[in-house]
């Protein structure tokens, strides 16, 4: 929020991200990244470097609800997703414009989208979608050059390329991103820390039984009856 005061944003949009802040604190409550960072600090961090190359408010509340329908804790979370009905909720917190940036991000063809060839026919929504991801990678990527190791890659959908950070560093330059690409640039020459070993790829939670209990209760029921 201090970033974003020094910005001098006027006080609705204010608002309009604290609406978003506390949407995301509400479905991410217990979660952690693999590393065990907890994961607001993650939704935080890419909010955060979504702000360094825009004031769009709307994008930069998307960036904190960027993973919402992927790891989101919305009642009913341990049963097959009924993501409209999540889309209604989010939407009810954030609005409708917002709500369907998080979606497109959701449902983005990433390895299509980030390809340098296509970058100048794409729309204006579509480099929005880009910086959100390239947000997300970075703070993946600071995360991974980190003290603590994880199996998961923050570069995974160019990893089998020589130079996967120089690719993006590219497509940083590409959209005008110009503060992203300085942050792979800067990051990309740090030597992995690697103080502590993790066996986890990917983020978690720690549930109360009062919450799990249902849902093993519902199972055991229908197995039982067939």
């Amino acid at each position: 929020m201090t970033q974003l005061l020094a910005l001098d944003m006027p006080r609705n949009e204010l608002e309009e991200l604290n609406k978003a802040c506390d949407l995301m604190a509400e479905l991410v409550a217990g979660g952690y990244r693999a590393t065990g960072r907890p994961f607001y600090n993650h939704l935080i961090g890419v909010a955060s470097l979504t702000a360094l190359e825009t004031r769009d408010v709307k994008l930069i509340s998307a960036a904190l609800l960027h993973s919402s329908y992927e790891f989101g804790r919305f009642r009913g979370w341990l049963l097959p997703p009924m993501l409209n009905k999540r889309r209604k909720i989010v939407a009810r917190y954030v609005g409708e414009e917002t709500e369907q940036i998080v979606h497109s991000y959701q449902m983005a063809d990433w390895r299509a989208l980030l390809d340098p060839q296509k970058l100048p026919a794409l729309s204006e929504t579509e480099r929005n979608l880009i910086l959100l991801k390239l947000a997300d990678m970075l703070e993946d990527f600071m995360e991974e050059r980190g003290p603590i190791a994880t199996h998961k890659n923050a570069l995974w959908p160019f990893i089998k390329m020589d130079d996967p950070a120089a690719y993006i560093i590219g497509i940083s330059t590409g959209i005008g991103a110009e503060k992203i690409a300085s942050g792979f640039r800067e990051v990309s020459t740090r030597s992995p820390q690697r103080i502590i070993e993790r066996n986890r790829d990917r983020t978690y939670f720690h549930t109360p039984l009062r919450s799990v209990l249902p849902y093993f209760i519902k199972s055991t029921l229908q197995r039982r009856r067939t």
